[in-house]
């Protein structure tokens, strides 16, 4: 004979079962914290399904439970696992759901089969952009007719000021730049490595053009933007320093003599990349603010500048001496530490110079190296 505690135990428990908490969550999503979870919704606490269509740009995972309790992959056994399979709840069992392509999905799940199904969404933006020569990003047009769709990662954005990237008005337009549409970047983050990306679409061809130019605004000189093409399992990167403060310049990166994959989509901003966090105060956000505008790729810059860009240095680690070789007149060299100060300055005015680095004090330097008025960037270490 059933009594009131019966009926009691029964109702909580169908009661959890339909108010439990179904969601893909992960980097794809917009990260692996509370905020990168899309909840799915269900009217008899088994099937589940988003209510309207998400964006899926990278690797997701599928959660039963808040936290981290039961969330689990697909099968390897079962091929690519997209766009459907089935979840294995268990720990360390199966692997991320990985979308064969970037775009708009929606998703139906069963708690009882652990069956999941992605299928085509509805975008309603604009396409990403096609990041060719024809086609630089100028984040001018409005997000229905180009969506420049962006991520960021290792930032804090829980408490104010947000890192990361926000689309806004031109705040300096002026010199090379009197655009009306920029991104501001603060690099405020929990971790050295935090940056942002934009995904383009499709891959960016690299086998003509490896020129990538990028217009920034730097709150000081001597702060070093990471460069980075990802995509296909890979990623690519250069490093170069701003050389002005508080004005645009055009940045400069030459992947000549880098091997590029052929599946890159995502770029990539690291300002300090490794060196330090980034803002930490309200104080100091103005000196980990940067704009960043006009990225564009070309085939080659002027004859001049494309000859005179080739820099070579060695050794590399380095104790007493670095040789400093370039195919025209090197005009200045500068080694900066890797907060920004500059510890060495010369002004060689020859195409091969040796740089006595016996004084610096062991640790990362990066080497900024004038040649026809065009600026190299290069790490070293010294020993």
């Amino acid at each position: 004979m059933k009594t009131r505690l019966h009926y009691l135990i029964i109702a909580v428990l169908i009661g959890f079962s339909l108010n439990a908490q179904v969601f893909v969550t992960g980097g794809g999503v917009g990260g692996w914290d509370q905020n990168g979870k899309v909840f799915l919704t269900s009217t008899d606490g088994i099937n589940y399904s988003s209510t309207t269509s998400f964006e899926v740009t990278g690797e997701v995972k599928i959660g039963e439970a808040a936290g981290w309790a039961n969330i689990g992959g697909y099968d390897s056994s079962l091929g690519t696992g997209w766009p459907g399979g089935t979840i294995l709840v268990c720990d360390a069992c199966g692997t991320n759901i990985k979308p064969a392509a970037n775009g708009w999905y929606n998703v139906t799940y069963n708690r009882n089969t652990k069956v999941y199904l992605f299928s085509p969404g509805i975008n309603p933006y604009g396409p990403y952009p096609t990041f060719a020569p024809s086609t630089p990003l100028t984040f001018e047009e409005p997000q229905t007719s180009i969506y420049y769709k962006y991520e960021d990662f290792g930032n804090i954005n829980d408490s104010d000021p947000h890192g990361g990237l926000t689309k806004i008005a031109n705040p300096h337009k002026e010199g090379i730049n009197t655009s009306n549409t920029v991104f501001k970047m603060i690099k405020r983050g929990w971790a050295s490595w935090s940056g942002s990306k934009f995904f383009t679409a499709p891959a960016i061809d690299f086998s003509v053009n490896k020129i990538v130019k990028v217009k920034i605004w730097s709150p000081r000189v001597g702060a070093i933007l990471h460069l980075k093409f990802e995509g296909g399992g890979g990623d690519d990167g250069l490093y170069v320093s701003s050389t002005v403060a508080n004005a645009w310049e055009e940045l400069i990166f030459d992947f000549s003599a880098v091997t590029m994959g052929t599946s890159r989509t995502d770029i990539v901003f690291q300002f300090e990349d490794g060196i330090d966090t980034g803002a930490t105060t309200p104080e100091t956000v103005a000196n980990y603010t940067w704009l960043i505008d006009d990225i564009s790729i070309v085939s080659t810059l002027s004859t001049e500048k494309f000859t005179a860009s080739k820099v070579t240095m060695y050794p590399n680690p380095v104790k007493n001496t670095l040789t400093i070789e370039a195919n025209s007149t090197i005009q200045k060299v500068s080694i900066y530490t890797i907060l920004g100060q500059e510890v060495l300055t010369a002004s060689p005015k020859i195409n091969s110079a040796t740089i006595q680095t016996s004084e610096l004090n062991k640790g990362i330097y990066m080497v900024n190296t004038q040649v026809d008025g065009a600026i190299s960037t290069t790490k070293i270490i010294k020993e």
